[in-house]
């Protein structure tokens, strides 16, 4: 049995920047507003939120089994980017017809393959 995942954004006055899945959203949300010295797009971001005084919110979008919950974060960050918001997520941005980026690091190559791979996995299985 696949644990539940959830589907969450980020937002910063009324826009959403960025769109994740977690087990924790505790943690997660934790993890991202300790920006550290992140050079992430989502990190710099979230820094000049904060450096304002300001924190993002988060919204619960949904609450999936883990390989549903993949496939609905690729297309819930297809839909925000096609809807003109300012996504700063990364690892998904290829996908929306642009080339691989040349400054993906290995560790993150083989999360997308990873990714790949389920989602390949589970579009067999149905």
């Amino acid at each position: 049995m696949y644990k539940m995942t959830f589907i969450y954004s980020l937002s910063y006055n009324g826009q959403v920047f960025y769109v994740g899945a977690t087990q924790n959203l505790y943690i997660r949300y934790n993890q991202h507003l300790r920006t550290g010295k992140s050079t992430t797009k989502t990190s710099l971001f979230i820094k000049t939120i904060l450096d304002a005084g300001h924190t993002p919110i988060i919204n619960i979008i949904d609450r999936l089994p883990y390989c549903d919950a993949i496939i609905m974060e690729e297309k819930i960050i297809r839909a925000f980017v096609l809807s003109g918001q300012p996504i700063t997520n990364r690892q998904f941005g290829w996908r929306i017809g642009k080339p691989i980026p040349t400054d993906i690091t290995p560790k993150q190559m083989a999360s997308l393959i990873n990714d790949e791979q389920i989602l390949y996995i589970n579009n067999r299985t149905k």
